[in-house]
């Protein structure tokens, strides 16, 4: 997720700036930080954030040569 050719990039920045976007779309709008909160926990480096929930959703990765299996990525066995 972080472009190589940057020269000087932090990973522990990177990491934040990700962890943050992804406080920024939790399922449940009233769980979003405000847009002063963001503010605050990109200029604040040593403030702890809090984790994210669990996607809504995933798209995990599977093997191609294995078929979806029951309830799997919304595949219904009726």
């Amino acid at each position: 997720m972080i472009y190589q050719s940057l020269n000087g990039y932090s990973e522990s920045q990177a990491l934040r700036c990700i962890h943050i976007g992804l406080l920024c779309v939790q399922p449940d709008p009233d769980d979003r930080p405000h847009m002063s909160s963001i503010i605050f926990m990109l200029t604040k480096e040593n403030m702890k954030l809090q984790p994210p929930a669990e996607p809504a959703f995933f798209l995990g990765r599977e093997s191609a040569s294995s078929p979806p299996s029951c309830g799997q990525h919304g595949y219904n066995c009726d």
